[in-house]
């Protein structure tokens, strides 16, 4: 027998476009806002439903101007979603029906723009397409220093693509993965060019890729670590206000902006889990925050026994409330589900992270190469398992990498030994207490 849903009577407000709605879970009885998108292909509307944030409970009084707010607000949001929807389907068509002869005189750098906006500008986070519009720069640098500044499209050839691999190779010392970065802007839209029939043939056959190939033998010396390695460096970040926070990078194998994602809602301590699912960048000043994924959406992980790092999870959390009380009305709320936040509550700065790891590198006599220095516990931790295991394949499932040969790029070889996980690397060495 189907079990009947409960019904509850709660708050009437409900205007057009939404209204608010109640939902059991385990906080108890939950306010949600019931935002209707749309209509479907059979003539029924479509929604969504958002969780009130902060939680609003059905129990909770004098919350009315809180809920309506909340809901207008959400209303709102999904208007300008809406909106911004239609104009990308209108986008879409408008390509398709670009006259030729409105591109057959634009100029590269114009036309590597455009290419971004139309094909990349949708589908990708802000900094990439940042830093997509630098590598057109970086292009256009080139081509006005070289004599082909205004170069049309249709003119551009595989041999300017070379001499600008030399020039970056042999003038900016750019690295083979350096040199194929840019050309992931440049390869795609001379195809995109054929395709518009604004150029005769695929420039890119034209084009030496061997260039992007490393030389093994001309590759720099690696960093070394060996398994003593951590116990210096947890005596050098003891006492710091960033400590605990470093150790989590180290045992987890986290990116810089994999540590600034991490998230209280995320770990359960009575299942002992701990899921990694988000990130945090800066731009402009402003804080990127990505709930739904990482770095790449292949390294969101569910981590199932966290008894190893629960000592240092709990140490965070008691120095927030420790903040709290001593900062009272001055904390800041605004990033309370956060781990890595500042005595004020705010998210660490990226640079915070980045010229602290610079400084203990420094200490540990770290030779800064690759400018791995943002990831140093990464690469400390996957240089460790693989001098103990000496198992790539281990150690790639750790850093969540779907190519093993981007595992090859952290490992700096010198001891063998065995370690299979996280809680191996936890109890490795001389154990540091931790403190808050």
């Amino acid at each position: 027998m189907k079990k009947k849903e409960k019904k509850y009577k709660h708050y009437e407000y409900a205007p057009e476009g939404g209204s608010l709605i109640v939902r059991e879970r385990k906080e108890g009885l939950v306010y949600y806002a019931r935002i209707y998108t749309g209509v479907n292909d059979k003539g029924k509307y479509t929604s969504k439903e958002v969780k009130t944030n902060p939680v609003i409970l059905l129990r909770d009084r004098g919350k009315n101007k809180e809920l309506k707010e909340f809901l207008d607000r959400e209303i709102e949001k999904n208007k300008k979603e809406q909106e911004l929807i239609t104009e990308q389907k209108e986008l879409a068509k408008q390509k398709l029906s670009n006259p030729i002869s409105e591109l057959e005189n634009i100029s590269v750098v114009d036309f590597l723009y455009k290419y971004i906006k139309d094909f990349k500008e949708e589908k990708l986070e802000l900094l990439t397409i940042e830093g997509y519009k630098g590598y057109v720069k970086s292009f256009e640098e080139f081509l006005n220093l070289k004599g082909y500044e205004n170069i049309l499209m249709k003119n551009l050839t595989g041999y300017i693509i070379d001499q600008y691999n030399i020039y970056l190779k042999n003038e900016k010392k750019l690295k083979e993965t350096t040199l194929k970065r840019h050309s992931d802007i440049l390869r795609p839209a001379v195809k995109q060019a054929k395709r518009w029939k604004i150029v005769k043939e695929n420039i890119w056959d034209d084009v030496n890729t061997e260039i992007y190939k490393s030389n093994v033998n001309e590759m720099p010396d690696r960093i070394s670590f060996e398994p003593k390695d951590k116990d210096k460096f947890y005596a050098i970040i003891k006492g710091h206000k960033l400590e605990n926070i470093f150790k989590l990078a180290f045992l987890l194998g986290l990116r810089r902006s994999e540590i600034l994602g991490l998230r209280w809602s995320q770990i359960d301590f009575e299942k002992g889990t701990l899921l990694l699912k988000g990130s945090v960048q800066k731009h402009n000043k402003e804080f990127i925050i990505r709930e739904d994924k990482n770095k790449w959406a292949s390294g969101n992980r569910l981590y199932d026994g966290i008894e190893d790092i629960k000592d240092i999870l709990l140490s965070i959390k008691e120095q927030i409330e420790n903040n709290k009380r001593k900062f009272g009305n001055c904390y800041n709320y605004k990033h309370k589900d956060f781990l890595c936040v500042n005595e004020l509550g705010i998210l660490y700065n990226p640079d915070n992270i980045t010229d602290f790891a610079s400084n203990v590198a420094d200490k540990m006599g770290v030779k800064k190469v690759d400018d791995k220095i943002n990831n140093l516990m990464r690469h400390m931790a996957a240089t460790i398992l693989y001098s103990i295991t000496n198992n790539i394949g281990e150690v790639s499932e750790f850093l969540r990498h779907t190519d093993i040969r981007t595992t090859m790029k952290y490992l700096h070889i010198k001891n063998e030994a065995i370690i299979t996980s996280v809680s191996t690397l936890a109890r490795l060495g001389n154990e540091v207490n931790i403190t808050a």
